[in-house]
């Protein structure tokens, strides 16, 4: 079953098709990469989804719901969590302080429960205190909980916002070049943790440069350039697929012959 449908989704910017006639859908349960060489309108395809872009024309159903227009807060509050490709921390804040804020306080929505600090304030602020420390952990960030974000590396903000994310708790996760600037060593980790999400049942759609890691996590592959679908399959479907590889490598392969 499909739990997002893009129907020839478009959007141009001053005259130029970013995403042109876009269709596609993404299975339930499944993990989904979006693939393309640099420019082929992979991140505008996400900013779309979560409405940060207004689509020129097209439609995006989740799950049941017409999203095409919805603005970006009730997307998430339906389900839809995210990464950017540029990450998007708060400096001047601690990485801790940086994934409580990433995490529900149901009762710390409630003006006489911020005010009063009740019971149950209190105790949903030490669970989620609790949970914030054990999503730092999963990503090898625990020791930094304590340091300001802009003292971090590029990785390490990768995964401090990857951690953030994760705490949303979403049905469908899209995650915007999540190995980018990690060092190589907590691959197999991230991987595991993706491969997890699907275990528990959650949707991931990402976008990816590192081939291996594509083919190596992915249920599906869709493949963009120039801003349309190309190809869609299985990755070894993809890897065998003539329009990819010309996609790719075609100014290599037109030396070669």
């Amino acid at each position: 079953m499909e739990v997002l449908r893009i129907t020839n989704l478009s959007k141009t910017f001053d005259g130029v098709r970013a995403v042109d006639g876009l269709s596609f859908g993404v299975e339930e349960g499944a993990i989904t990469a979006l693939i393309g060489p640099n420019g082929s309108g992979k991140t505008v395809t996400f900013n779309l989804i979560t409405g940060f872009y207004r689509p020129t024309g097209g439609e995006i159903c989740f799950k049941d719901t017409n999203i095409t227009r919805l603005a970006p807060h009730k997307i998430f509050n339906l389900g839809i969590g995210r990464t950017f490709q540029n990450i998007r921390l708060f400096p001047q804040m601690t990485v801790l302080e940086n994934i409580l804020l990433g995490l529900k306080y149901n009762s710390g929505e409630s003006l006489l429960a911020a005010i009063f600090r009740t019971p149950s304030m209190l105790r949903e602020e030490k669970e989620n205190m609790q949970k914030a420390i054990a999503l730092l952990k999963t990503v090898g960030m625990e020791n930094k909980r304590d340091e300001m974000a802009e003292n971090l590396s590029y990785g390490q903000r990768r995964l401090v916002e990857i951690a953030r994310t994760l705490g949303t708790d979403s049905e469908f996760y899209l995650l915007d070049e999540p190995m980018s600037g990690i060092f190589p060593n907590m691959i197999p980790q991230l991987l595991s943790i993706i491969k997890q999400l699907r275990s528990s049942g959650k949707t991931v759609l990402f976008i990816e440069h590192n081939m291996k890691v594509v083919m190596d996590v992915s249920d599906r592959v869709v493949v963009l350039n120039h801003g349309k679908m190309i190809a869609a399959g299985t990755p070894a479907e993809i890897q065998a697929n003539e329009a990819v590889l010309d996609a790719y490598m075609g100014k290599r392969r037109m030396r070669a012959s």
